[in-house]
């Protein structure tokens, strides 16, 4: 079925613009109507479209991907996700001090400064590959909503993370504001550039630590590790938007010397996943839910 899911993702890559993303949500709705679960825009605002497959009141479970793609970034720039994000902070303070070093005219330095701020934030040439980031997370989404058919199970593929976790930071908002749904007894598991890489890193928070651990020791594919990851803001993605609750963010590194690196994505190198990887993932998910079932009788 992963394969299957795959071949279905490949022709809709690009989800950076406004058609693009709402011809991926039109097939995410064939999928929930195949599941026969609900289909939820929410919230269907100017700022996100996060798409709800399931009942998220009444879930225990809620496991979300971000479906927005970012645009083009240079290759030399994505070597590292650590180094890219490091330098999209100083980038704009820099370009301040350059502009008042040389006394550049104003009205071309203001230019230049709104296009480079605004392509940083999403706004640039759309990116073509985004297969780790994040249909990865999407895929992986789709075959635990095909092989756990439960009805305490909610998919999240939330809209705009690549402008700054906006879809789950508004949802988060509405959720708490709303009250009624037990946000405490809910799990957050949150998927994002998982397809390449020998390591998976699951990041908690304080509440989710235990849940963390638990996921780690289900894991026995000997060729792929599972190992706790400590929260970053530089390797930010929606999980932080939930960190008040059981919220885990999961995503997979490579090995380089001592170090995890997550690279070359948001760049034309993107163009391929591990299927194995995926189905490690999900096999493991669906461990970590079925004993749950168990220890709660």
């Amino acid at each position: 079925m992963i394969k299957e899911l795959f071949s279905e993702l490949i022709p809709l890559q690009e989800r950076m613009h406004r058609k693009s993303k709402k011809k991926f949500r039109e097939y995410l709705k064939t999928k929930a109507e195949i599941n026969n679960l609900e289909y939820k825009i929410f919230p269907n605002s100017f700022a996100s479209k996060n798409v709800v497959i399931g009942n998220l009141k009444t879930a225990k479970y809620v496991l979300g991907a971000h479906y927005d793609t970012p645009p083009r970034m240079p290759v030399f720039m994505m070597k590292n996700l650590i180094i890219f994000n490091l330098i999209s902070i100083l980038i704009v303070p820099l370009i301040i001090f350059v502009f008042l070093y040389f006394e550049i005219n104003l009205t071309f330095a203001i230019l230049i400064y709104i296009l480079t701020l605004l392509h940083l934030l999403g706004f640039g040439i759309a990116n073509k590959y985004n297969y780790n980031d994040n249909t990865s997370g999407i895929l992986t989404l789709l075959s635990l909503m095909h092989k756990l058919k439960r009805t305490d199970v909610c998919y999240v593929f939330y809209d705009n993370e690549e402008k700054g976790l906006i879809g789950s930071l508004q949802l988060a908002t509405i959720l708490q504001k709303s009250g009624g749904y037990q946000l405490g007894r809910k799990v957050f598991i949150n998927f994002d550039c998982v397809g390449r890489g020998e390591v998976f890193g699951v990041v908690s928070f304080k509440r989710s630590k235990q849940i963390a651990s638990e996921i780690i020791s289900l894991n026995d594919d000997k060729k792929l590790q599972f190992v706790h990851r400590k929260a970053s803001i530089f390797e930010g993605s929606d999980h932080f938007s939930f960190r008040n609750w059981n919220s885990l963010g999961i995503m997979c590194y490579n090995k380089k010397g001592k170090k995890l690196v997550l690279n070359n994505i948001h760049s034309h190198k993107d163009r391929n996943i591990d299927l194995d990887n995926i189905n490690t993932l999900v096999c493991v998910i669906e461990k970590y839910i079925s004993k749950e079932d168990e220890r709660n009788g």
